[in-house]
């Protein structure tokens, strides 16, 4: 059975830190090295940060994970970004509001050494995750903290959480479909893998949510060995299905699970449409209808479509 996740105030350290320890910190960490892939924001964005310190607005906490080696920055990442540019004379300061006359187009080098004081001896606070808390309570504080819900979102926290594990969901999806979007496919790989162990779920008289049961997946002892005996069924499988357009990517995941499953049995098989076509038919639901999405009524889905077929 799953764990029962019980998230508290305790599962968290806080530390109060300047600019200054936060910059060390920063590069210690090697984080400097991979700020860029996150830069979102603008200029003018970034600028009004550095120009809201000036002005000693409360900055907003941040949120590590430190579980591993090194720091993974879950939640002000972009806001590291930008104070670790200005202060690296990498950000002129520009499209300023309060003080524009001051602060427009100054550098961290131009500035006075008092503003530079009271720049890099701002204290700021920041949240770390404690140790020992599992993967699905790590992969639930990371997905609570983020501003998007999405695939790239729940592949990013994953790859953070089982990056020896999820490294071999990413090469698989590289394999499937080097031109889409990998996350998008990294998602469907990892619904196809709960879809393939379906009737764990079966009898379940409890609700868990899908990200959870497929995170216990990751954290199987034996998963490389189980990717090495479906991956092949699992391209083929998603390959044939590539190409199929859906309004839900929830129908586009059971399509996929029940393709996978009557693979094993027939040499001629339904479309992803005309499968999810005929569980609306079985259930009598409109076409338009969502269905309820979690662990157990993803995998009594499989079984309903299964079922009709055979």
């Amino acid at each position: 059975m799953l764990e029962k996740l019980n998230i508290q105030y305790s599962d968290f350290r806080s530390q109060i830190m300047t600019v200054e320890e936060l910059l060390y910190h920063i590069n210690r960490t090697g984080i400097n090295r991979i700020l860029s892939r996150y830069r979102h924001a603008s200029n003018e964005q970034r600028s009004r940060l550095i120009e809201s310190i000036f002005l000693s607005i409360p900055q907003m906490p941040f949120f590590i994970d430190d579980t591993r080696e090194g720091w993974i920055v879950i939640e002000g990442i972009e806001r590291i970004d930008a104070i670790y540019s200005f202060c690296s004379n990498k950000l002129p300061l520009t499209s300023t509001y309060f003080k524009t006359g001051m602060y427009e187009g100054k550098t961290f080098s131009s500035l006075s050494l008092f503003e530079k004081n009271k720049l890099l001896n701002t204290k700021v606070e920041v949240y770390a995750i404690n140790h020992g808390l599992s993967g699905n309570e790590r992969f639930g504080i990371y997905m609570c903290l983020k501003s998007r819900i999405d695939s790239a979102t729940a592949s990013w926290c994953r790859s953070r959480i089982y990056p020896e594990e999820y490294a071999l969901v990413e090469s698989l999806a590289k394999r499937i479909s080097p031109r889409i979007k990998t996350d998008v496919i990294e998602n469907r790989i990892c619904h196809l893998l709960l879809g393939i162990d379906y009737q764990r779920y079966l009898c379940s008289d409890d609700k868990h949510h899908i990200d959870n049961a497929i995170n216990s997946i990751l954290e199987k002892p034996d998963f490389r060995e189980r990717m090495e005996r479906h991956s092949n069924d699992i391209e083929t499988t998603i390959s044939r299905n590539i190409h199929y357009p859906f309004i839900f990517s929830k129908d586009q995941f059971i399509a996929d699970s029940v393709s996978y499953h009557l693979r094993q049995r027939y040499d001629k098989l339904p479309t992803p449409l005309e499968i999810v076509d005929r569980y609306r038919q079985i259930k009598g639901q409109d076409r338009d209808k969502k269905i309820e999405f979690n662990a157990e009524s993803f995998c009594q889905t499989i079984d309903i479509i299964l079922n009709s077929y055979i």
